[in-house]
């Protein structure tokens, strides 16, 4: 079985190292989000879009690198409830290789130049507990929260004046 490489995509192509780039160009099978393989029409490798069945999407994946090269293409830190995690569990530590890129978290920290060594990093994002985000908010300084359609950053503010955080 061959190693299956992760790529964390950054926040957006032009962040993709030449060595990601190499990883993707040699790639037999592409697996990622619509938006991110549509950014490599022009490599030959077979796409593969990642849906609602993950499941599937890992099966897919644990089946195909017995003889093809897969590189995931992950939103996101591949590692913080990404898809690095769950691929990693499912095929074995010692079957994947994960190439992080420039998170979100950075990227907003350093846009407002700020030091975020102090900050609690929440996500809301498909959680049904939101009770780590009041306890963090309790005894941090700073804190970068991930949301979703649902818990919006509207819902996230109805939240805080409901527990008078503010």
């Amino acid at each position: 079985m061959k190693a299956v490489s992760i790529i964390g995509m950054g926040m957006g192509p032009e962040d993709l190292t030449a060595r990601h780039k190499a990883i993707i160009e040699r790639a037999d099978i592409l697996v990622g989000g619509r938006r991110h393989l549509e950014q490599f029409n022009d490599i030959p490798a077979q796409k593969k879009p990642i849906g609602k069945d993950i499941n599937g999407i890992i099966e897919f994946v644990r089946a195909q690198s017995k003889l093809q090269k897969i590189v995931v293409l992950a939103s996101g830190d591949p590692l913080f409830y990404g898809i690095g995690a769950r691929m990693a569990d499912a095929l074995g530590a010692r079957r994947v290789r994960i190439y992080p890129n420039i998170s979100s978290v950075a990227a907003a920290f350093a846009r407002i130049k700020e030091p975020w060594d102090d900050a609690a990093i929440i996500s809301l994002h498909g959680r049904k507990n939101d009770d780590r985000l009041f306890s963090a908010m309790e005894g941090e300084n700073k804190i970068a929260v991930f949301t979703d359609p649902k818990k919006n950053p509207a819902w996230l503010a109805a939240r805080l004046i409901e527990k008078e955080f503010f």
